[in-house]
C-alpha cells in the first residue's frame, strides 16, 4: 500500500540549471551551469602598483544523498548508499586532471521541525558521518557512536547492520550474534571475547566503510579545508534547517500539527533532510580561519550572520494554499553564503517521492521483506523493505511507521508499479542480501502511484486496490469489507457498500498514512 504523497507541487517548473548525471532513489549527482566570466576593466598606470583580482569560489558539480540513506532520525549511514557513492566516485574521476582531484565540502541539512540549535547538531552529525566515510576517519564515527544526541543513537542496531553487510549470515556464517562477533574478531586479529569494545568497533567501521565505498577514498587534503582544522572547518558543516527545499503551505502546516498526521509530515519533509557535497575546481583554496560556516560542534550564531536581510521570511513564510519549493521560487534559502554557493544546483531539486508499505494478507507490516519492483521503462529491481532492529539480540523488528517501507524516487512518474514480495525469513535484516529476480514471492500487486489528491470515486477505488481490497470483480464487496474493518476507527461509516463521503475520507486517511488495522482470521 503506497503513501501517495508527492513532494512536488503542480506549479510548472522552469528548467533546472545544470544537468543531473545520476538520479537514484537515494540521491543525485550532476554538474552546474558555468558562471559567465567576470568582466574586468583595466587601465594604464604610471606607478609600480597593482590590484589583486580574487575569483569567486563556485562549485562546478554536486552530489547529494537524501534522508533515505540514513537510519530514520539518525546519522548512521545505511548499506544502500553504495549506488550513490559509485556516482560520486565517477564524478570525481571525470574531473581529476593530472592527478589533481576537485576539492570537496560537505553540507548537512535538517527539516524545519524542532529548534535551530538542535537541528544544527543533527545536520552536522550527518555531514560528519559522510565525511568520515569518505576519508575512513573511524574516530569521527566513534564520536557519533559514543556521544548520542537526542534520538541519534547508533547503539547495537548499527553494529548489527554493519556486521550484516561485512559478514552476512550464511550457511557457513554463525547466526548467533556473539559467535559472529567472535568470528569477526578472530579474522581481524583482535582479542576474541565477543565484546564490541572500541578496538572491535574501529575495525567494524573500517570494514563497513570499505565495503560501501569500494575504490572511493578521499584524503582529508582533498577537501576544501584540506583537513587543517581538527574539527573539520570548511570540510564539513551542518546548516540546521536554514536552507529548506520545501516549505509547507499554511493549510498543510495546520494539518501536520495534528498528532495523527506526524508520520505523513515526516515523509513530506524528507526532501529537507539531506547531505550535499559540492565539488570545486582543482586547485581551489580557502583561508580556513575566514570560512564563514561554524564547525559542527558550534552554535548557530555565525550561520545567522550570513543570512539574507529577509532570511527569516525566506525560510519561514507560508503561502495560504500552496507549498513553496526552492526549484520553483529559488527563494527559500535563508543563508546567502550557501544560496550563492549552491548556484541553483541541479542536485537541489525535489524529485517525486513515493513510499509503499508492505503487509501480509492479514495487514501485518513486514519489516525487511524481500521484494522486486518493476516500473514502466525500467528493469526490475530487487529491494528490501526498511525495518528497525528492536534490540541487540533479537531478530525481530519493532513495529513503527518507518518499518516495512520501500521508497521510490525518480524523475519519471509512472502510473503503476508491479510489486512482488514475501515475508522475511528468520534472521533477515537490513544487511541481508537482496532477493534474486528469479525468486518465488508470496504476494504480487500492481500499485497505482500517482493517485489524484482528492476523494473522488476513482481515486477511492484505486486506494482500495492498493490496500489489497481486491477480492472480486464487484467493488461493492470491497467497499463493504473496508467499512466492516474500519467501522471501529471511523464510527460515522455505514456498512452499506457505497462510497459515501465518510467512507471516502476514511479510505484516504488510512491509505495515505500507510496505517492499516491488522485483521483477524475472519
Amino acid at each position: 500500500m503506497p503513501d501517495s504523497t508527492n513532494n512536488s507541487n503542480n506549479t510548472p517548473q522552469s528548467p533546472a540549471p545544470g544537468k543531473l548525471s545520476s538520479s537514484t532513489d537515494g540521491g543525485a549527482a550532476g554538474e552546474h551551469l558555468p558562471i559567465p566570466a567576470r568582466e574586468i576593466l583595466v587601465g594604464p598606470t604610471t606607478k609600480s602598483e597593482f590590484n589583486t583580482i580574487k575569483a569567486r569560489l563556485i562549485p562546478f558539480a554536486c552530489w547529494g544523498v537524501n534522508d533515505l540513506r540514513f537510519q530514520f532520525g539518525s546519522s548512521f549511514v545505511t548499506p544502500d548508499i553504495e549506488e550513490e557513492l559509485q556516482a560520486l566516485h565517477e564524478l570525481i574521476q571525470k574531473h581529476t586532471s593530472d592527478g589533481l582531484k576537485p576539492p570537496l565540502s560537505v553540507f548537512g541539512h535538517a527539516d524545519p521541525v524542532g529548534y535551530d540549535d538542535f537541528n544544527k547538531v543533527l545536520s552536522g552529525r550527518r555531514a560528519q558521518a559522510i565525511y568520515g566515510l569518505l576519508t575512513r576517519k573511524s574516530d569521527l564515527w566513534e564520536e557519533l557512536f559514543t556521544k548520542p544526541k537526542g534520538g541519534d543513537k547508533w547503539g547495537d542496531p548499527a553494529i548489527d547492520i554493519m556486521l550484516g553487510r561485512i559478514a552476512p549470515s550464511t550457511d557457513s556464517q554463525p547466526t548467533d550474534r556473539n559467535e559472529r562477533i567472535r568470528k569477526f574478531q578472530a579474522g581481524q586479529g583482535l582479542v576474541v571475547d565477543g565484546i564490541v569494545g572500541p578496538n572491535t568497533r574501529k575495525e567494524i567501521y573500517l570494514n563497513y566503510m570499505d565495503a560501501l565505498c569500494g575504490d572511493l577514498l578521499s584524503d582529508p587534503s582533498e577537501f576544501l579545508g584540506k583537513g587543517q582544522d581538527a574539527k573539520g572547518k570548511a570540510d564539513f558543516q551542518g546548516c540546521s534547517e536554514f536552507n529548506p527545499l520545501l516549505i509547507f503551505s499554511k493549510k498543510e502546516h495546520e494539518k501536520f500539527q495534528q498528532s495523527k498526521h506526524v508520520d505523513e509530515r515526516n515523509l513530506a519533509n524528507a526532501p529537507n533532510r539531506r547531505v550535499m557535497v559540492f565539488l570545486f575546481q582543482p586547485g581551489s583554496e580557502v583561508a580556513v580561519a575566514r570560512w564563514p560556516c561554524p564547525r559542527v560542534s558550534e552554535g548557530t550564531g555565525d550561520c545567522k550572520k550570513r543570512f539574507w536581510s529577509n532570511g527569516e521570511d525566506r525560510r519561514n513564510r507560508r503561502e495560504p494554499d500552496s507549498k513553496r519549493e526552492f526549484s520553483v521560487t529559488e527563494g527559500t534559502f535563508a543563508c546567502r553564503f550557501y544560496d550563492r554557493l549552491s548556484n541553483k544546483s541541479p542536485c537541489e531539486m525535489i524529485l517525486p517521492l513515493f513510499q509503499i508499505r508492505l503487509f501480509d494478507d492479514a495487514a501485518k507490516p513486514l519489516p525487511f521483506a524481500p521484494c522486486v519492483v518493476t516500473q514502466p521503462g525500467r528493469d526490475p529491481r530487487p529491494l528490501r523493505a526498511s525495518g528497525a532492529v528492536s534490540d541487540a539480540t533479537s531478530t525481530t523488528a519493532s513495529d513503527t511507521p518507518q518499518d516495512a517501507l520501500i521508497t521510490l524516487r525518480d524523475l519519471r512518474t509512472p502510473g503503476t508499479v508491479n510489486v512482488k514480495w514475501s515475508r522475511p525469513k528468520p534472521g533477515e535484516g537490513p544487511g541481508s542480501p537482496l532477493p534474486k529476480l528469479t525468486d518465488e514471492f508470496e504476494f504480487e500487486l500492481d500499485v497505482t502511484i500517482d493517485i489524484p489528491e482528492d476523494v473522488s470515486e476513482n481515486a477511492s477505488l484505486l486506494r482500495l486496490t492498493n490496500m489489497g481490497y481486491v477480492r472480486g470483480p464487484e467493488r461493492v464487496n470491497d467497499i463493504r469489507e473496508f467499512q466492516r474493518d474500519y467501522k471501529s476507527r471511523f464510527p460515522d461509516i455505514e456498512i452499506d457498500g457505497t462510497l459515501n463521503a465518510a467512507t471516502k475520507n476514511a479510505i484516504q486517511e488510512v491509505h495515505d498514512a500507510c496505517d492499516m488495522l491488522e485483521k483477524g482470521q475472519q
